[in-house]
């Protein structure tokens, strides 16, 4: 994605969803996550989604600009700096959606990209970013937030 997403673009009841699933949950803190420990191998067996964990920065860039990646199957990578994997995660997908830094290329996908500059950055840095399906994400949701 390297046009600015446009989250009108996605239907309105994901929409509608994503605010009460994902930013309400966190912002009231209301979300109880997963007491497994994050394993990528365990969220491609369960949900069928491929996440990729990077704890620095350059190495989630290094990803996002390599050629093919992700492009023929569902996908997410995020930049874990502090707490568990889940709750990382989770936090990530909160700021994309809250910044509306999404958009659905089809009916049934959706896109994220969130930048963000960080007090100690010279420029904005992609903290997350991905293409999934709009089922497997309430999936993965689901999956982190037990309380759901």
């Amino acid at each position: 994605m390297s046009v600015k997403a446009d989250p009108f673009s996605a239907p309105a009841n994901f929409r509608a969803w994503v605010y009460e699933a994902i930013i309400l949950q966190l912002e009231t803190e209301r979300v109880r996550y997963v007491d497994k420990r994050y394993h990528k191998a365990t969220l491609k067996k369960v949900i069928g989604l491929t996440v990729e964990m990077r704890k620095n920065l350059p190495d989630v860039q290094s990803l996002e600009n390599e050629q093919g990646f992700g492009c023929s199957e569902e996908f997410l990578v995020f930049y874990n700096d502090k707490g568990t994997g889940h709750e990382c995660l989770f936090k990530r997908l909160r700021d994309a959606f809250a910044h509306g830094d999404y958009g659905s290329p089809s009916l049934k996908w959706v896109e994220i990209k969130h930048r963000f500059k960080g007090r100690n950055d010279k420029v904005e840095l992609t903290r997350i970013f991905g293409r999934l399906k709009i089922q497997t994400l309430k999936n993965l949701v689901a999956y982190i937030d037990t309380s759901s």
